[in-house]
């Protein structure tokens, strides 16, 4: 399951995981809206210690500007509180799978 996440807390939920993936989107981006199946999807078969999360850059604007997000979507990925590897673009789930299956 996605974890839906905000400015508010989202800083805790990357701290709290070894993995933190985080999906960043908006209504408006039909590529977002291409993306956000696939993602879900992928949620059922990640290892426990991957966490998926989701956050809208329109209702959060403060970290997607802390990350220097300038394109959505974005997919983050935090390893122990560090941001490791950033995709972006309607191939970011695949890109994801694959970096989740080396893992």
């Amino acid at each position: 399951m996605v974890q839906i996440v905000n400015d508010n807390n989202v800083h805790g939920v990357i701290a709290e995981n070894e993995y933190c993936c985080i999906k960043l989107w908006a209504d408006w981006c039909e590529p977002c809206k291409q993306v956000s199946p696939k993602y879900d999807e992928l949620s059922d078969a990640v290892p426990s210690n991957v966490m998926l999360c989701s956050l809208a850059v329109d209702e959060n604007p403060d970290f997607a500007e802390e990350m220097n997000i300038r394109s959505i979507p974005t997919i983050l990925i935090f390893k122990k509180g560090e941001c490791i590897e950033r995709y972006t673009g309607s191939d970011c789930v695949d890109k994801l799978k694959t970096f989740i299956q080396n893992i």
